[in-house]
């Protein structure tokens, strides 16, 4: 038998984001993941999922849903972590760039969640038309309902273009609420005599190469098209100086949080 490719610890880097309706109602908005960036704790999404794209002002309301180890959610509201512990969005100096970067206090222990290391970000150089993608994240508002834990999708595809502005196509059948979904090399698993061996990520294995941040449509069908954000689009904001230096203040919040 095949060993299985995913760990399931991936399933908990994931961060369902909701946003009160025009009655009130909290309705999903779209995805997070969370990294391990120099031992801190940092929420990564896509800039429109944080900042209205017509207003350009900030989308208030907007919350962090990650599940327990009791076996329910916990809700965070971002507004009120970052006036908390003087935290911030972080965005790309390119203002087209569709990411937005933020450390979190995040109660480890009592929330189930692990954070995907920074040292597994893969830079463009290495990603190749053809391929094998997967990603994670909540499409159409789906793994929310009529389930007691959030409970990501899982989706795959290829690498179908790379483009000159840092972004590349993905076919993986991408639709609204994937936004802000991480997504990561597959790799491929043959069989062999005494075993199984990884062929198609054997040099790389599973990295973080970008993050979804729309779906093509062609006249009112969905081309199946994804656009994602490079990881190296990422790497600018995580290196900027005024990102890292806000770090140590977020470690000491991270602590402080774990201790209430």
């Amino acid at each position: 038998m095949l060993e299985h490719w995913l760990p399931e610890d991936f399933l908990k880097t994931i961060v369902l984001f909701r946003i009160p309706n025009s009655v009130g109602d909290m309705v999903p908005h779209g995805t997070g993941v969370l990294l391990n960036v120099e031992n801190v704790f940092v929420l990564v999404t896509c800039k429109h999922i944080v900042i209205d794209s017509t207003t350009n002002k900030k989308i208030l309301g907007l919350e962090a849903v990650v599940n327990k180890v009791d076996g329910t959610r916990s809700i965070k509201n971002i507004d009120s972590i970052h006036s908390k512990f003087s935290l911030k969005w972080f965005f790309h100096r390119d203002p087209k760039v569709d990411l937005a970067v933020s450390p979190i206090a995040i109660e480890e222990g009592i929330d189930d969640i692990k954070l995907f290391p920074k040292k597994d970000i893969q830079k463009s150089e290495n990603i190749f038309t053809g391929d094998d993608v997967f990603f994670l994240g909540f499409p159409l508002g789906l793994g929310v309902d009529n389930v007691d834990k959030i409970s990501p999708l899982v989706r795959g595809g290829i690498v179908s273009q790379k483009n000159r502005n840092s972004t590349y196509l993905i076919d993986a059948n991408v639709y609204p609420g994937s936004s802000g979904s991480p997504v990561f090399f597959k790799p491929t698993f043959a069989k062999m005599e005494g075993g199984t061996i990884n062929i198609g990520g054997a040099t790389r294995g599973i990295k973080l190469i970008g993050i979804v941040s729309q779906s093509i449509n062609v006249g009112n069908n969905n081309s199946g098209l994804g656009v994602v954000q490079s990881s190296d689009l990422l790497m600018d904001i995580i290196n900027n100086d005024e990102f890292k230096n806000i770090l140590p203040q977020t470690e000491k919040a991270q602590e402080s949080e774990e201790k209430t």
